[in-house]
């Protein structure tokens, strides 16, 4: 806590002038208004100077009696003196105040004796920049050590009122009060500043001259106390001074001309009372005479002027409302209760503008308040007002409006029967499709992914639980996926209705889809991963936890089309791919369109080809590794398109699965390699034949019974054919493909695990699998000479395969250093490049015998 000792000065002969005898001792908590502690001298001709008010005889002086001096309308330049002294223990941050910005000359000094320690002119005829301190009052700093006594006098001039409120502040309690009165005026102008907009904008739209003359008013009042604070002169003229004064005599007329001339259109006063709106006019007249002469008279007389037309501008409109109210007009009564207030506050703070009554916070404020109930209540009455005004239109128009709104009802109805679901209700394919095609109309460099849910035993599920519950699962599902929706990233909006934004589609019964921003999907990965694991996840229905199984299609805009409809097409095309990635999701991908017009094209040349037989079959050799016999061949397809040239097998082999084409295609492969096959051994192979089989063979009951047959029409042991299949084939139905490879191997051939080790099977399925021979995939042998962890994968399944009872046939050697490597790590079989390439059928011969040949020299 501050003390401060703060005395008036005493008379004194001399230049310097003695400290009061007996000094007003005062306790400062958080501010201190000097009362009864400062001293002045009024100097009518201003032609004392500092050094005259220094030597003035103490009889001279006269003592303020109560807080700050209020000696309204003055021509005379005033002298004020204080001391004052620290009473504390350690140095005090210290302010003095002057709380009234509108002093004209403010000069400011700061003696230790006869020297000046500090001094400065401010006033809001001085350019802001002048002031000590960023503030719009008038604000000193007093640098006190302990126990120091600082003698401060003060010259003011200004045409105005002359008004001198001095406050002894601590430096955080001053910026604290600071703070929350900028606070309170932020408050004030934001709230008016929010009426004037509101009602420029009424005014905007139905050009009724009432909305614009509060809108003025109230401008008006912004700009008065802009200026009366002191922010004009800070923000907006701060090296102009000058206009910062013309603002405030031109904002005083301006809210009186127009307030007036709202309160003749507010209260229809011209109708409801005519004399008054005389009287109302006649006023308004007098305001606009006075907005004029507040440019041409000087700055002393207009504002004497103003304060002496707002007394009978105050009383009339004071009257006006009561006037009104008494005629049975029902807007009279909050406009009398508005400006009962504004009027009260008004006359408060005109009284202590003209120096009737001292500076407190009713005065200072009073105004602003009554002028803040005031805007809210008449807007309250304007919507009032209106609200009356128009019900005879809005009567009138009842009718017309209701046959409309029934007729826009009927084709609203018409329109969401068309666009919507009719058992979940939310958006249907039109509607995805229009709004997605207006979307990439206004965003054509955006990109998008149009992403389809299929709930694959929707239908199973509807014939065992019935239709009604089918479609109730339905609504719950939509709900469900709705609500999960909402915070995923990305996701944008279908239709907006005021009740509500749908973001998921409807294609069909049991197929959902939505619309997402490429980008935002890659920025946020995860969210979206896990929305789909949640969306594979059981679902609780009914008391049931139901194993929905979704299908996931999606396709990406531009890539995979330019329109809704081709990518919505192309979307539902890669749901009914297997080529899923890791995540589940089935991209799009021409190459896998199985209903591609060119793949369609060529699947229909691949049934003709293989009805003509104008397919071939490869062969690559096996060496056992530790012999360097030959042991095994295994039979590759090829297809030499008459007019595209080769066709890689991985490509047309994937549409023979989609379009159903690979049974006939594995039977045309089996009798062509069995066939082969006899002539093989007839030329002296001794080893088996290995043929490749398709996944979907599996589910083929009749194949065990072909093999069977075809094996007994070329006379071959069933031990000496192998079929192969893919790990990852086995692993797509675990069970149902035990039993249709026990099916199979009971016909007595052998079979081998292909592509080892490139995809996710686990070692306990493989246990249960009846296969003789497992194949490492070629990617664990490409980098076995360079990479350590490679060679490790590679004998530990070696050592595995072994264990297990399998032989191990290494697949894609391609020089003696990984051949003779193998052979080490007791490989059991050898396949490659390094051995030869696929051969046709004569070729295979001709390196048979060359095999057979060597074999013999060598023994």
């Amino acid at each position: 806590m501050l003390f401060f000792a703060i005395s008036s000065a005493k008379a004194s002969s001399t230049s310097e002038t003695d400290l009061s005898e007996v000094p007003l001792n005062i306790y400062l908590q958080e501010s201190q208004v000097i009362d009864s502690s400062f001293q002045y001298i009024e100097d009518p001709d201003s032609q004392l100077n500092l050094w005259d008010v220094i030597g003035t005889d103490n009889d001279m002086w006269t003592t303020v009696e109560k807080g700050g001096g209020n000696f309204g309308f003055t021509h005379s330049t005033f002298w004020l003196r204080l001391d004052v002294k620290n009473g504390m223990y350690e140095p005090s941050k210290t302010l003095l105040t002057v709380n009234y910005p509108l002093l004209d000359y403010l000069d400011f000094y700061l003696m230790d004796g006869n020297e000046i320690v500090k001094s400065s002119k401010v006033g809001d005829l001085r350019p802001f920049s002048n002031r000590e301190i960023y503030h719009p009052s008038f604000v000193f700093r007093l640098p006190q050590e302990e126990g120091s006594v600082d003698r401060i006098y003060i010259r003011v001039r200004s045409q105005g009122t002359l008004v001198f409120p001095l406050e002894l502040w601590q430096e955080k309690h001053f910026y604290e009060y600071s703070s929350n009165a900028t606070s309170f005026y932020l408050f004030y102008f934001g709230g008016m500043f929010i009426v004037v907009l509101l009602n420029f904008a009424i005014f905007s739209m139905l050009r009724e001259r009432i909305y614009l003359y509060y809108a003025l008013a109230n401008t008006g009042y912004i700009l008065f106390f802009a200026c009366m604070r002191g922010y004009a002169n800070q923000f907006l003229f701060p090296q102009w001074p000058e206009a910062s004064n013309q603002l405030l005599l031109t904002a005083l007329p301006m809210m009186s001309l127009f307030s007036l001339l709202f309160a003749r259109d507010f209260l229809s006063s011209s109708k409801h009372a005519p004399k008054l709106d005389m009287c109302l006019k006649f006023m308004a007249g007098i305001e606009f005479v006075n907005l004029l002469a507040s440019f041409v008279l000087s700055y002393d007389y207009a504002i004497r002027l103003s304060a002496i037309i707002s007394g009978p501008f105050f009383i009339i409109l004071l009257l006006a409302g009561p006037i009104v109210w008494f005629s049975g007009i029902r807007a009279g009564a909050m406009f009398t209760f508005a400006w009962s207030m504004l009027t009260l506050g008004s006359i408060l703070t005109f009284m202590r503008f003209l120096g009737v009554i001292p500076e407190t916070f009713i005065s200072h404020y009073g105004m602003q308040i009554g002028s803040g109930a005031e805007a809210v209540i008449l807007m309250i009455a304007l919507a009032y007002r209106i609200y009356y005004e128009r019900e005879a239109k809005i009567s009138a128009q009842l009718a017309s409006i209701e046959q409309a709104k029934q007729k826009r009802d009927s084709q609203e109805a018409l329109v969401q029967a068309m666009l919507h679901d009719p058992v979940t209700k939310l958006p249907n394919r039109s509607l995805f499709e229009m709004a997605f095609n207006e979307r990439i109309m206004s965003e054509s460099d955006g990109e998008f992914i149009v992403l389809l849910i299929r709930i694959d035993r929707y239908m199973e599920i509807s014939q065992t639980l019935g239709l009604s519950t089918g479609e109730s699962l339905l609504q719950a599902l939509a709900d469900f996926y709705c609500r999960e929706l909402t915070s995923l990233p990305g996701l944008l909006a279908l239709e907006r209705t005021p009740d509500s934004t749908h973001r998921l589609c409807n294609f069909s019964g049991d197929t959902f889809g939505v619309l997402l921003n490429h980008k935002e999907v890659i920025k946020h990965p995860k969210q979206h991963l896990q929305f789909l694991g949640m969306l594979r996840k059981p679902f609780e229905f009914g008391g049931l936890s139901l194993d929905l199984n979704p299908k996931f299609g999606a396709a990406r805009y531009p890539e995979d089309g330019d329109n809704a409809e081709s990518l919505i097409r192309n979307a539902i095309v890669s749901m009914e791919t297997n080529k899923k990635n890791k995540h589940g999701i089935s991209f799009y991908s021409k190459e896998q369109d199985i209903y591609h017009e060119g793949r369609l094209t060529l699947m229909s040349n691949l049934r003709q080809d293989l009805a003509d037989d104008r397919l071939e079959l490869f062969y690559q050799p096996k060496l056992a590794s530790t012999t360097g016999r030959v042991v095994g061949m295994e039979a590759l397809i090829r297809w030499n398109h008459q007019q595209l040239g080769f066709i890689p097998p991985d490509e047309f082999i994937l549409l023979a699965e989609e379009t159903g084409v690979i049974s006939q295609l594995t039977r045309w492969v089996i009798n062509r390699a069995l066939s082969d096959f006899v002539q093989f051994r007839a030329e002296g192979y001794e080893g088996d034949i290995s043929i490749n089989i398709s996944a979907r063979n599996l589910s083929e009951s009749d194949l065990p019974g072909y093999l069977t047959s075809k094996l007994s029409e070329y006379q071959i042991p069933a031990n000496k054919v192998i079929l192969e299949l893919t790990e990852t084939a086995v692993m797509e139905d675990p069970e149902s493909g035990i039993v249709a490879l026990n099916a199979l191997t009971d016909t007595g051939i052998n079979l081998s695990i292909d592509d080892f080790g490139a995809g996710y099977s686990s070692l306990s399925y493989l246990k249960r699998l009846p296969a003789t021979e497992i194949k490492l995939d070629r990617s664990l042998i490409t980098d076995i000479l360079s990479s350590e962890s490679d060679r490790v994968i590679v004998q530990t399944s070696i050592d595995m395969a072994h264990n297990l009872g399998y032989d191990l046939v290494a697949e894609g050697v391609e020089t003696q250093e990984v051949l003779d490597l193998l052979t080490s790590m007791k490989c059991d079989k050898i396949q490659g490049y390094h051995l030869s390439r696929p051969l046709d059928r004569e070729a295979m011969s001709a390196w048979l015998e060359e095999a057979l040949n060597t074999a013999c020299e060598n023994n």
